[in-house]
């Protein structure tokens, strides 16, 4: 049966005298993950994973993704009509080198220019005008297309108290007018949903699991504006907002607020939207910088490192509570990878000032670790026995910030030789990255080798980053900080103390197995002497790593010390948590590797 939903696109197409049209995985924003509202890819396609590009051509379409979700996607798209293109791989176009093919003289190419990126939108321009063709950049498909699409979010907006971000707003908005130094005549423009909420101390629920609302914020040297809805603000922080002074307009009002002319507009193309962008190069001279909201977040205050400290104790004892449940749980011969997930969702929502979790927790048995993004349904999920592994990635919302953990480990019976050497080579990765000493200029891309190395060795490999920035009670991959193999396309960015990055090295055998073990890191100062500064990592995740699982044939000595310390420190942070079985437990658990 054919996809009906593509063909009615494709209808659509030859009516609107479109020749191909491209479609992004995002919002107004450019936001990684999005409300229900956006999500027309998931609707066209089936696939659900966070990042692809779809092209379609009146007769084929094609979708493109990354290697967190080949397995998947080649699942979810089967008989989707929906051709997979494995990004990065030998012999595949980028959607933009296809498109550039397919594109000839007097074509048409149709974006959503409200769902595309002023950088995405430029280079798509340019590609059309070099092939003499026409970019139609206000192709609304899903409006004329989404039956039943889902409402805009409108949910209300809460004020992160001062006690948890550590710095005021009022302050946080001198900084930017410092940093900015606008004259009279210009103006800055931001995008960036999380940068919004960090700016304003301001937090949301629009988009699950990420603690933002939909909105933008402009600036004059005198004036700052937040365009939103208003009826997602209570009156004290309608009030609030007046004191800082924060003026309030209407989200959608957002295109027709500008009625003067500026010298220069600043902003960011990789977060501002393609159609915001063309209205504002009307208003003034469009410069764009990096969003300098973006490097203040991800450089964490006293506050936030000592709260995040404390969030991660809450989520170790969640975590110590969920793998004693499960050893006994996997016994019944009655559990299965949704309803393990579903516990373990439910042990964290106990802990203090949980909000929610902070991405749908991955729960993959046996061969399903293998799918790196993996999302147990209900209706398909696997049963799980007391044999065999489980890969559980997983994190929560907190006022006292955001966590994100993984560990893979034994439900019983004998663990195989091939997954224990994996295993202990993941674990190799993890150690050794988490316990980096680098002169102070370094980026991920100059220490991503040490999580890879034994795996390198070995001639294996996992595709997908090391390490990704975690926010503050607000998006668990929160940018510019990364650790990878590849320079980022939107550069490096250089490690600088009190950031947060994630460790996760993996290995990934199809059928088979999945391994990952990610801890979170804080940079952190290590020295200063003739030869420079240093800095190195703190490990903030306090949750045991499966000595079931090792091969410590394969761990030299030093790594045996990182391993029994780290196990020390996970200790220490939780037993005052944790009741006397627990803790007997953990002890259990936690004993040195010799």
């Amino acid at each position: 049966m054919k996809n009906q939903r593509l063909l009615a696109l494709q209808n659509e197409m030859k009516q609107e005298q479109i020749d191909v049209c491209l479609i992004c995985s995002t919002d107004p924003h450019n936001s990684e993950y999005i409300s229900d509202h956006f999500k027309y890819r998931d609707y066209l396609t089936g696939f659900t994973g966070s990042a692809a590009t779809v092209v379609v051509t009146t007769e084929e379409a094609f979708l493109w993704t990354d290697g967190r979700y080949f397995l998947q996607a080649a699942a979810q798209l089967a008989d989707s009509g929906v051709q997979l293109q494995k990004s990065g791989e030998k012999g595949v176009p980028t959607p933009e080198e296809f498109v550039s093919s397919y594109l000839k003289e007097g074509m048409v190419l149709g974006i959503n220019g409200s769902c595309v990126s002023a950088a995405e939108g430029k280079s798509l321009a340019e590609i059309a005008a070099k092939k003499k063709a026409v970019l139609k950049a206000d192709f609304d498909y899903a409006a004329r297309l989404w039956q039943d699409r889902p409402a805009k979010p409108a949910r209300p907006i809460f004020l992160l108290e001062e006690r948890y971000a550590g710095q005021s707003a009022a302050e946080k908005l001198q900084q930017l007018k410092e940093a900015l130094q606008l004259s009279a005549k210009d103006a800055y423009f931001l995008s960036a949903l999380d940068s919004i909420a960090w700016l304003l101390n301001l937090r949301g629920s629009d988009i699950d699991y990420n603690p933002v609302f939909y909105s933008y914020f402009y600036m004059e040297p005198d004036r700052s504006v937040l365009f939103v809805n208003p009826a997602q603000l209570s009156e004290d922080l309608k009030a609030y907002l007046a004191a800082l002074p924060v003026e309030i307009c209407d989200y959608d009002a957002v295109c027709t607020f500008f009625t003067k002319q500026y010298e220069k507009i600043y902003c960011d193309e990789n977060s501002i939207n393609y159609a915001v962008c063309s209205y504002l190069k009307e208003k003034g001279e469009l410069v764009f910088i990096d969003d300098p909201v973006s490097l203040q977040k991800a450089v964490k205050n006293k506050t936030e490192i000592e709260n995040l400290r404390h969030a991660n104790c809450l989520d170790g004892a969640a975590m110590v509570r969920f793998l004693r449940w499960i050893e006994e749980a996997a016994k019944t011969g009655n559990l299965d990878e949704y309803q393990a997930g579903q516990t373990l969702d439910s042990i964290r929502a106990k802990s203090d000032d949980f909000l929610e979790i902070s991405f749908s927790t991955i729960c993959g048995y046996q061969e399903n670790g293998a799918i790196i993004h993996y999302s147990a349904e209900k209706e398909s999920a696997k049963p799980i026995a007391a044999t065999g592994t489980l890969l559980v990635d997983s994190g929560g919302q907190y006022l006292y910030g955001t966590t994100d953990v993984t560990r893979t480990f034994s439900l019983g019976g004998e663990v195989s030789e091939a997954f224990k050497n994996d295993f202990t080579l993941v674990l190799k990765g993890t150690l050794h990255l988490q316990n980096a000493v680098f002169p102070e200029g370094c980026s991920g891309v100059n220490l991503d080798i040490l999580a890879r190395e034994a795996l390198w060795q070995a001639h294996k490999d996992y595709n997908h980053g090391t390490g990704h920035g975690i926010g503050y009670c607000l998006n668990v991959h929160e940018g510019p900080v990364n650790i990878n193999k590849r320079i980022p396309k939107n550069g490096v960015c250089v490690l600088r103390p009190g950031m947060i990055t994630s460790d996760e090295p993996g290995i990934y055998i199809e059928n088979a197995y999945g391994i990952r073990t990610e801890n979170m890191l804080l940079c952190k100062k290590i020295c200063e002497n003739a030869f420079g500064t240093f800095l190195g990592f703190e490990p903030l995740t306090y949750v045991p790593i499966d000595l079931r699982c090792i091969n410590p044939s394969l761990l030299n000595e030093q790594e045996k010390i990182w391993l029994n310390d780290y196990h020390k420190l996970v200790y220490e942070k939780l037993s005052p948590l944790l009741n006397e079985e627990e803790k007997d437990w953990l002890k259990e658990n936690t004993k040195a590797v010799l």
